[in-house]
Formats: structure tokens, sequence, C-alpha cells
């Protein structure tokens, strides 16, 4: 009876309708035993040669030309390594118990007995072995050396049933390959820390003693097991833990919120030294964070990923923003640069980066500008300034409150110019301009009006607040009325008791008219205040945390809380008009720390907030020459308390924002008022160091 293994395209098969071939990995020099297809009997003891008259069976071995992968066409499944230089064929049993017969071990080769090649290349051999009637149980082994010793390259079990008129003619087959080593591809974990999830298609290379990969459809001899190592927060996962036959897919998911440090995913299997796939982040030179002002032209981004030999190709997923384009190709060697050119002066945009089949989308923010930022003044130096705004005239204006002073500042020589306009030891602060360039500003108790050009000064007295204390101030569209916050009283905490109004002056008869906030308790000291795009009054009243509005003509106070399920306990601190029409706000949850820039369409009155980039208590807004809002923060725990003390923006149409590192303003300690004038030029005022400066956008 002869059985015929083929083996060509590095792959095994019976000639006769064979079964159940695949592969499977180990890696021990002895094969395998597995259980005989005969019903088994308890401990059998081994025995002499059997007795019946002997057969011979015969297997047809076909090997492959070395260097090649062989022929597609041949059955499968198969693997016999085109390395192969000798079989080994040993009888295990008969019948279910042991036998102790010699193996028979053939030399494959040219020129060996029973060894011929046909017209394709391929090595056609022939060996025999004994056989015996009966359940025959063969345990068949090829190696590389021409003896049948040093390291397996694929093995397996095969039962064939004999009798006296011959063998089965059809024996079920299953020949593994057996590993030696192991190669991850890609080889490595091609990560990037962008805060999303990512998925990635992995392959294992098994390969035998010989160097030959194992192919075909087949299981390993035994299955490559895999896991996540150094990994404490889980960022990774897989779709499978066991690797079975080759070409098999492995799905990697990398969770970027989570990080991962030194983590990576390790292979093993019987009888091969494990190796590990580490992480390679893919890296973005310069940094992320791109500055607009050195974007003529485009921004050259350098990325590079250790381990990646392709070519980079990048997208912009927000095309509003920026386009980008990829230099050259194939780039080759893991790096790429990535031309990036912002569309608008400020926004963040996403760079999608694709290296062969993984993706990965790389948040990059535009950076309004590249500034340098330097205190500007002479050596005037305020008290508590309060207040900043630019006058008719092109000058800034400020109320001292300390030395009772209304205090101008010229920009172009950086001259200060102060009038006395309380000598009663209170306090001006809050600046405005009528429709005539007078100067009105709020004074304790009083409201105040300064006529620049001769330095009269005329103060009205509020009277509904009991020690009342005006403390902001702002003119109404026409500017021909004042609207102003009284506190009920001069010094805080606020008393619950005392509620705190709204008032009006008319700037022609300086008559006054206070409306009570109707308010549960009392506004924040001092709420900001201004006239909307609708021409109401609107106040940010933190105490309640809500936006109040107040009708100009009836003097009706409403509120809109600010606060959502997603952020809760809102306090609004600062307003300001914004170039959208929508009355912009900054708001802090003091028992988090979660910030938020919001916006209100006063015509339907709906909020709505976007996330700030950091916690802390603003202090001032303004609309910059870009159109987007610009404000400044102290991020620290205390007012007056903090040199960390930075500024930022939020874009009016993405509603993407930026806000510069702590500490890059030292010169202002807290920035309580900010002033863009249109010449790339952001004017802030100081209110702990007393003077004005400015940030000068290259």
């Amino acid at each position: 009876m002869t059985t015929r293994l083929f083996v060509a395209g590095g792959a095994v098969c019976a000639a006769l309708a064979l079964a159940a071939c695949g592969g499977g990995g180990g890696g021990s020099a002895a094969p395998p035993v597995v259980q005989s297809t005969a019903t088994p009997t308890p401990t059998p003891t081994p025995t002499a040669a059997p007795t019946n008259a002997p057969l011979t069976q015969s297997f047809q071995i076909i090997v492959p030309p070395a260097g090649t992968s062989g022929s597609a066409r041949l059955r499968r499944p198969r693997y016999v390594s085109p390395n192969t230089g000798s079989i080994r064929i040993a009888m295990q049993s008969v019948n279910g118990q042991t036998v102790a017969l010699a193996p028979t071990v053939a030399k494959l080769a040219a020129g060996a007995a029973g060894c011929s090649t046909d017209g394709k290349g391929n090595l056609v051999c022939t060996v025999s072995a004994l056989a015996a009637v009966g359940t025959d149980v063969y345990a068949i082994t090829t190696y590389a050396s021409p003896d049948g010793s040093g390291s397996p390259l694929a093995s397996t079990t095969v039962a064939a049933a004999v009798t006296t008129s011959g063998g089965t003619s059809t024996l079920p087959l299953s020949l593994g390959g057996v590993a030696a080593s192991l190669a991850f591809s890609p080889a490595v974990l091609p990560l990037v820390a962008d805060g999303g999830i990512h998925r990635f298609a992995l392959t294992v290379g098994v390969a035998d003693a010989s160097g030959a990969t194992i192919v075909g459809a087949g299981a390993y001899q035994s299955p490559v097991s895999l896991q996540i190592v150094n990994d404490p927060t889980h960022a990774l996962s897989l779709s499978t833990a066991n690797v079975s036959q080759p070409g098999q897919v492995v799905t990697v998911t990398f969770d970027a919120s989570k990080g991962l440090a030194n983590g990576g995913i390790q292979a093993l299997t019987s009888g091969v030294a494990p190796i590990t796939l580490a992480a390679a982040p893919l890296n973005v030179a310069p940094s992320p964070v791109l500055a607009y002002d050195d974007a003529s032209g485009g921004v050259p981004v350098t990325l590079t990923q250790a381990g990646f030999t392709g070519s980079f190709t990048a997208s912009v997923a927000n095309a509003q923003d920026a386009s980008v384009s990829v230099a050259g190709g194939p780039l080759g060697s893991g790096s790429g640069v990535a031309t990036v050119v912002p569309k608008t002066t400020f926004d963040v945009t996403t760079l999608h980066v694709a290296n062969g089949s993984y993706g990965y989308d790389v948040p990059l923010t535009i950076v309004p500008h590249n500034g340098t930022y330097a205190a500007f003044g002479n050596a005037h130096t305020l008290g508590t300034p309060i207040g900043l705004v630019e006058g008719p005239d092109g000058k800034l204006w400020t109320g001292d409150a300390q030395n009772g002073t209304i205090v101008s500042f010229d920009p172009a020589t950086g001259n200060y110019n102060a009038t006395v306009v309380d000598t009663n030891n209170n306090g001006p602060q809050g600046i405005a301009f009528d429709a005539s360039g007078n100067i009105w500003f709020a004074d304790n108790n009083a409201v105040g009006k300064l006529v620049p050009s001769t330095g009269a000064v005329t103060m009205y007295k509020t009277g509904l607040g009991t020690s009342a204390h005006v403390n902001t101030i702002a003119a109404d569209i026409s500017k021909t009325t004042m609207w102003f916050y009284d506190r009920a009283t001069n010094n805080p905490p606020i008393s619950v008791n005392k509620p705190s109004f709204i008032g009006k002056v008319n700037t022609a008869s300086g008559a006054i008219t206070e409306y009570p906030s109707g308010t549960a308790g009392p506004l924040l000291t001092p709420p900001a205040i201004i006239v909307g795009p609708d021409a109401a009054v609107w106040i940010a009243d933190g105490v309640n945390g809500a936006l109040g509005r107040i009708d100009p003509s009836s003097g009706a106070f409403t509120e809109y809380p600010v606060s959502t399920p997603q952020y809760p306990s809102q306090e609004p601190q600062v307003l300001v008009n914004g170039s959208d029409g929508n009355l912009w706000f900054a708001s802090l949850a003091p028992a988090t720390g979660v910030a938020v820039l919001g916006a209100i369409a006063p015509s339907v009155k709906q909020i709505a907030l976007y996330p700030a980039p950091s916690g802390g208590l603003f202090l001032a807004m303004t609309v910059g020459a870009d159109h987007n809002i610009w404000y400044t923060i102290d991020p620290g725990s205390g007012f007056f308390s903090s040199s960390q003390s930075t500024f930022g923006v939020i874009n009016t149409t993405s509603h993407a924002s930026y806000q510069y590192p702590a500490g890059v303003l030292p010169e202002f300690a807290v920035p309580a008022g900010a002033v863009d004038r249109g010449d790339r030029t952001l004017w802030i005022l100081d209110n702990a160091f007393g003077q004005i400066g400015k940030v000068t956008f290259r």
C-alpha cells in the first residue's frame, strides 16, 4: 500500500482525497503523540514487532525548490518546508498497542534512493515504512538535515487502517509546521497620543528551523499566544489572544485617551523565545501647536515613526481651517514632510496621517499669533486701576480707584496723564464715553462725568441702595444713557438682606433711575454689565449662576441660568459683545474648576457653552482684530495672588479655543482689562502692578 504525501509550495498533501490538513506550532525535537483512532486500552504493554505478515506502507513526498513558496494549485492543507532534507517515519502503535520498531529515516535529495525531480523543479521522493494489519499510527517528521537529526520543520501523526488485502484508500492527514522563530508585522506598534481610538491590523509570522516562513491554510503545530504587557491603564485590547494558522489577522485597538508609556504585545509559543511588539509613537515636529504668523507659504510638519519604512499621506479633517500636502513620495524611512497652510487666523484642526493601512488623527492647533510679551509704559504707577477702554482720541483710559483719578495712556508715546476726579476717598472705576466724548465713571455711591477738554467733574448721587457702591458702568448704543450696577453695601461680603439695583443716568440731564434686580440674593461683586446687541442691559450674575437682562424701557429683570447637566454650578464672570451678533461670556464652576466660554443669542435667548482650555478667574474680554474673542485669566487659586496669569482666545465660528501657557505674562499678575486696537497689539491693564502693558504679535 502506498500513501502519497505531496510537498510543494511549502505544503504536504495526501494524494488521495486528503482532509483535515493544517498548521500548529511546536518546538520539541520529538514528534508529538496523539490518541489512536482505535478504542484505547488501559496501559498497553510494549510488545515486539507484530507477528502478522509485514506489509510495506509507502509515502510520497514532493519538496518544492529552495527559495520558492510552491504552487497554489496544489491541494490544501499543506506545509513542507522547501528546505526539507530528510523525513522520519516512526510507527507508534498497532491497534492501540505500543510497538518498538526503529523509525524509517530517509534522505530527501536529488540522487537519493527513491528520489527524482519532475519537470517543474520539484523533488519527488517515495519512502517505505513497515505496516501491519490493523490500525497503524505513524509519527511523521521532516528535518533540514539529511539524516533526520536537528530541529523538526513539520510534524504530524496519521492513522492507517491496514488489512491483509491492502490499506486504506483515503488517509486523513494533518502536517503542521513547527515554529522556531516569530516575527510581528508591523515590526513596531504604531501609536499616537491624540486621545482618540485607533485600530490596527496585526499578523504574526512563524518560521521553521530552516528559516522558511510557514505558509498554508492549516494550523500550526502549536498556537501562538498573544498577551498585552506593561499596560496598567488597559489602553490596548486584542480581537483574539491566539494565532492558530498562517495569515491570521489580529485587530489591535488602542485607546489613546488612556495613555501608553512602555506598553506592547508579546507573542509566545512552545519552544520559542517570546518576542515583544513595542510601541512606536508617531512624532510630529514642530509640535502640533503652530503659529499662524509663521505660516506664510505653509508650515512644514515633519512626521516620523520608528520602524515604518513606507510613505505617509496626510489630509486635514477641518478643511475650513487649513490645507495640507505631503512633499515628495514615496518618502520612506519612516518620515515625511506635510505642509500645513492655515486658512484662518486661528483654529484647532485635525491632521489625518496615514502610513500604509494605519491611520491617525493628530490635533493641530494653529496659534493665533506667535507673540512677544512685554510690559510697556513710563514710570507712572497706577494704584488699583479697574476697567480699560479706548477713547475717541485713540488713547486708553482707566479709573484709578486708589488715587481718585481718571488716567489716560497714549500708546504712541507711553505717557500717562492723570486727572483727579474725587477727593473724598472714594474710588473711580469703570469707564464709558458718551456721544459727546465725555467720560463717565462709577465712583462708589455716585456716577461721575469728566469733560476731558476742561477737566470739569460732575458727580451724580445714587439713592436707592443703603451705603450704595457703584462699580461698573456701560453706555447704551446711542451713548445717551449710562447704565450702572449699584451694590447695596460698601464692604463685602454682601448682605442678602440688602438688595442690589441696576441704574441708569441720562447723559444730558443727569437724571438717575434705579431698578431692583429682583434676584433672591445679591449679585456678584462687581458684576460685569454691558448693553447687548439687542439694546437691552445684560449682567453676569455669578452668585445666582445666570445672565441677567434688564429691559431698557420697563426695567423688567429676567435671569437666564447658565449651567447645564454637562457643565453644572457655573458662575459667569465677564461679558463682551461679539462680532457675530452674540453676547459672549466666560464662566467658572469654583467647586470643580471647570470653566466654559459661552454665547447667548439675544434674539432667541439661547445659550451655548464651550469648554475652556483651563479653569481660573476670568478678568477681561475683548474682541480682537481677527473678530475672535480674547480674554485674560488668572488660573491661580485667588484674586491678586497669582503670577500665572495668561490670555486666550476662542474662535466665534468654529468655537475652538486656545490658551497660552500659564506664566507667559509675568509682567501682568492680574490682567483686569484688555483692549485690541486693531494694531496687532493686545493692550492689558494690570491691576496688581498698576501699569498698562501690551502683547505685540509678530
